[in-house]
């Protein structure tokens, strides 16, 4: 029995004719019988429908804002990454001193 998750990632593929005959029954066996699943397909179909009618009225983006969203996300992601590496660095760091100042205290207790 297809479960939901899956469901749900075929729609794309039943809506354009391209899902496979092998995938296609369970499909369609999942849909009579899940609301929820056949509620999503109707929502997706809708909205192709929209999407096709209105395709003249849809702006495309200039190819410069294009590039400098990309270029945007591409260095936040970079500042994402090198925040995280500091905090590794950090998080080392305090795990060092810690053990250093465990073993401190247990050396410390044996001398006595």
């Amino acid at each position: 029995m297809m479960r939901c998750e899956e469901s749900i990632s075929l729609m794309p593929a039943y809506l354009e004719g391209e899902l496979s005959p092998e995938k296609l029954p369970d499909f369609e066996d999942h849909l009579s019988s899940c609301p929820s699943c056949k509620g999503k397909l109707s929502d997706l179909i809708r909205n192709r429908n929209l999407l096709l009618e209105n395709r003249d009225k849809i702006w495309i983006a200039p190819r410069a804002l294009k590039e400098n969203v990309l270029k945007s996300v591409h260095r936040e992601k970079e500042r994402l990454k090198k925040r995280a590496e500091r905090i590794r660095s950090g998080l080392i760091g305090l795990i060092i001193g810690a053990g250093a100042a465990l073993l401190a205290i247990l050396l410390r207790g044996r001398r006595k």
